[in-house]
């Protein structure tokens, strides 16, 4: 399908996942100008330990990556070609309804 339509996809969903997580209140580690993200979105949960976070969104089917390197204790979604838009908001629903308890 060629590569600018891959990069094209990718940064779609990366965006709506980035708008996303600011309006849930989560610290955003990755660049807050848009010319400067890539389609990997790293961020932590206030008050939650990254490892749970990870383990709750991985009992919720949503794979995700820590990032313990350099001291950031957070996590990394990486959106590409086989990912969704219903994936994204998903994932966002489920960031969120951890972030609220």
């Amino acid at each position: 399908i060629g590569l600018r339509r891959i990069w094209k996809h990718d940064r779609s969903l990366s965006e709506q996942f980035y708008q996303g997580l600011r309006s849930i209140g989560v610290e955003i580690l990755s660049p807050g100008e848009p010319e400067f993200r890539t389609q990997m979105i790293t961020f932590k949960f206030p008050g939650i330990h990254y490892r749970e976070a990870a383990t709750r969104l991985s009992k919720r089917g949503f794979r995700v990556r820590v990032v313990p390197e350099a001291g950031l204790e957070a996590i990394r979604v990486s959106m590409h070609i086989y990912n969704h838009e219903e994936q994204v908001s998903g994932l966002l629903q489920a960031i969120k309804e951890i972030a609220s308890k």
